[in-house]
């Protein structure tokens, strides 16, 4: 008999493994929606049951197999499927970069197989505690949530896109892996096996992202894939290290053994290959531009990739490793290159008015964030990393659910084409609403994490520049979290009425995941003291549960969160009523449709538009430096490492 956590970690890696295979072979609707739903429904009672377990037991769980060096074997299987299908691919469109990257992966893999596995002694298979907890519910509750808005979704984008052959098949077997892949990752103790499923991630973006076989979707998806292996050749060459590194033999590659290690300082390699490989899976600088070019993919996959999979598996890692970097000028530098990243891309999203490249550049800013904070690596830091994860994931699936749903009702995706949304589309309007707020206003849980990074960066060194760069970068989030939000209730005129049909899967993935977005903010203190406290003070000696915080921010919340709920309710029943007062023009008159007589006589609409200071916050502007200052903090952040300095 099986123990009930063993029994719910096979769940969540086989069961959508097995959806997979039967969603890449069944090609009818129906039969579809039917698997996705069941699937979805025991992914999600599964993750709450284990993430039960994991809060309700007194020390993290770990889970020990006989099999496992028979399992080591099948997944290196794998991994020389994922590596010989991307070369097979960059064959066939003559890619010479990711070919070349992926036959040094091969090679790599085959040395670490072949000279150092017969070593390894994988002691724990599975290890569950509660940053692995949460890391389980996001990938298990809103991931599944974008599979099912994206039965809806795919529907209306072949109607949208009738140049783009219907692999629909194929489009979710490949979202089901991921998620196979995403819990591999973060239940799994061994790197070895965590390697494994971190090409596997690769591999499926890669497919994800050139869906539609368009030029440009084929372009995006070959930097995405060169660049993760990038992160995949780093993520080898530091289990190699390890290897090498640990005088006992091959014990060094369990999580728990790695940050429990007696010195640090002999870790700074292997710590700065691990920082380059979050990194790049992370989408921080100066690996960025794989995210934004992720966009030509359709909306789920955006969801995916920036809420539960993918970017968290980068970001997952470094947190993972934080106590490693504290302490260490590798630990600095990768702090620097987050923040900057923070800084810069913050700026990069003032200058975008595609509503999803706003949302890409917003996920590398946040993420930047993130990193910095498991950079400095002191338990305060990982605590705001861990809260940025969370609010992040539900706040941002939530906005690339509704802006993808926008997109096939107004035939745009384009902020400035979103005026008057609340009366145009009250559901899908208000969901995004509750999404922005999530991003940057109170009592979302995004601003007091960030208040708690603040708070961290002032007890690092060179903490003052940290704190700088953040408070400039928000002030930047400010600028265009805002003028986005004031599209949605501006209202000029009386703009036509769309279609508001949305699909049953759509309206259900989207309110659930709104709803989500509220419970994280009202359960906030919650989340922080029986979760995350838990969680550093078995990773950090000397860290005590204090639980101070939890009375007086429940009262806090609720306050700001009803104050809150009342002003977007009344914009909201505002909106609906129809009430409307024409716009002010100096005295100018203007009619019933919102029309002015202009200077030379000629009737225009009166309109308004945002400022995107492309002049000084462009691509052009600031993508080139912004590359060359984190290639050179990448190879001061190795410098440091070969020099083993500490801090």
């Amino acid at each position: 008999m099986y123990p009930p956590e063993l029994v719910a970690i096979l769940i969540l890696l086989l069961v959508p493994l097995f959806a997979a295979v039967l969603l890449a072979v069944l090609n009818r609707d129906s039969i579809r929606n039917g698997i996705v739903g069941v699937v979805s429904a025991v992914l999600i009672a599964a993750s709450l049951y284990l993430a039960y377990l994991a809060w309700s037991s007194p020390a993290p769980i770990t889970i020990a197999l006989e099999s496992a060096k028979v399992i080591s074997v099948g997944l290196f299987i794998v991994e020389l499927v994922v590596a010989l299908a991307i070369i097979a691919l960059s064959l066939k469109y003559r890619r010479i970069l990711p070919l070349a990257l992926a036959l040094i992966q091969l090679a790599l893999l085959l040395v670490l197989e072949l000279i150092y596995a017969e070593s390894v002694i994988i002691s724990t298979a599975f290890t569950v505690n509660n940053l692995s907890a949460i890391m389980v519910l996001i990938i298990g509750i809103i991931g599944t949530l974008i599979c099912v808005y994206a039965l809806g979704y795919m529907k209306d984008y072949h109607h949208h896109h009738t140049e783009v052959a219907d692999r629909k098949p194929y489009f979710f077997a490949m979202l089901f892996t991921f998620l196979t892949a995403m819990f591999g990752i973060v239940l799994s103790d061994s790197l070895m096996w965590i390697l494994c499923f971190w090409e596997v991630t690769t591999l499926c973006s890669f497919l994800l992202i050139g869906y539609s076989k368009t030029p440009e979707a084929v372009t995006n998806s070959f930097r995405a894939v060169w660049m993760n292996l990038i992160g995949g050749i780093a993520f080898t060459l530091a289990i190699i290290s390890l290897l090498e590194t640990d005088p006992f033999g091959a014990t060094l590659l369990s999580i728990t053994d790695i940050i429990s290690y007696h010195d640090m300082a002999a870790l700074t390699i292997p710590a700065a290959l691990i920082a380059v490989a979050g990194l790049t899976k992370a989408a921080q600088m100066p690996f960025s531009t794989w995210l934004t070019g992720a966009m030509v993919a359709p909306t789920p996959v955006s969801a995916l990739l920036h809420s539960s999979t993918m970017v968290k598996a980068g970001v997952y890692l470094l947190v993972v490793f934080a106590p490693v970097f504290s302490e260490t000028a590798v630990g600095l530098a990768l702090a620097a290159i987050g923040v900057f990243t923070f800084f810069v891309t913050s700026a990069l999203a003032i200058s975008q008015s595609n509503a999803k490249k706003v949302l890409a550049y917003s996920t590398i800013a946040n993420l930047g964030l993130i990193t910095a904070c498991a950079g400095i690596g002191t338990p305060e830091a990982v605590m705001a990393a861990i809260l940025l994860i969370i609010f992040h994931a539900v706040a941002k699936a939530l906005l690339f659910m509704c802006v993808g749903a926008v997109e096939h009702k107004i035939d745009s995706r384009d902020i400035e084409d979103m005026d008057g949304l609340l009366v145009r589309l009250p559901l899908l309007a208000t969901m995004m609403v509750i999404g922005i707020c999530g991003m940057y206003l109170a009592p979302f849980g995004m601003l007091i994490s960030k208040w708690a990074a603040i708070v961290a960066f002032l007890e690092a060194p060179f903490g003052w520049a940290f704190v700088i760069l953040l408070a400039f970068g928000s002030a930047f989030t400010i600028f265009f979290w805002t003028k986005w939000l004031g599209k949605l209730f501006m209202r000029m005129n009386h703009p036509q009425e769309p279609d508001t049909m949305l699909h049953t899967s759509e309206k259900i993935a989207v309110t659930a995941t709104g709803v989500f977005t509220i419970l994280c903010c009202i359960g906030f203190a919650a989340i922080t003291v029986y979760f995350v406290e838990p969680y550093l003070a078995d990773i950090y000696a000397g860290f005590s549960e204090t639980g101070a915080m939890l009375p007086d921010n429940i009262l806090m919340i609720a306050i700001m969160f009803v104050i809150l709920a009342v002003l977007v309710l009344a914009a909201h029943f505002g909106s609906v009523s129809g009430k409307t007062l024409p716009p002010y023009l100096c005295g100018r008159g203007v009619d019933e449709n919102g029309r002015f007589h202009g200077s030379l006589g000629v009737y225009k609409e009166a309109k308004s538009s945002n400022y995107y200071m492309e002049e000084y916050c462009g691509e052009a502007i600031l993508i080139k430096p912004a590359w060359i200052i984190s290639i050179l903090l990448i190879i001061v952040m190795f410098v440091l490492a070969f020099l083993g300095v500490m801090i």
